[in-house]
């Protein structure tokens, strides 16, 4: 079974720019212990984002989700939907990912996080891919 958790920020993306640092050790935690096989931001990055779960059941899945610390904030919820995938495109699931993405949050002081190919500055956020 797979997962998809969409994140949905309840009140915009620029009441969550603040929180973003906080958010970047979530999803290496559990990509990390093989639940996490895809998470990022949507494009537009205005909706939230999204991840896709494997190795868990439902419950376990929804379980996580209220880790995220958007959650803890106040400013995104989670919707799942579970999938049992019959038909996949070979090679599934994939053998090569991307490379993490980086993001940088910036604040007066300079950049506080760095992790992969976008940069998010306190209020707004930006992303560019390289």
């Amino acid at each position: 079974m797979l997962h998809l958790l969409f994140l949905e920020y309840t009140n915009g993306e620029h009441a969550a720019a603040p929180h973003i640092a906080a958010p970047v050790a979530y999803p290496e935690r559990h990509h990390s212990a093989d639940t996490f096989l895809l998470s990022d931001q949507t494009v537009p990055t205005s909706m939230g984002g999204v991840i896709i779960a494997h190795g868990a059941d439902r419950a376990e899945a929804e379980r996580i989700t209220p880790e995220d610390p958007f959650i803890h904030s106040g400013v995104a919820r989670y919707r799942t939907t579970t999938v049992d995938p019959g038909r996949t495109h070979p090679p599934w699931p994939p053998d090569q990912r991307r490379p993490p993405t980086r993001i940088t949050l910036e604040n007066e002081k300079g950049p506080a996080v760095t992790a992969g190919p976008f940069t998010m500055k306190s209020p707004a956020v930006s992303y560019s891919p390289t």
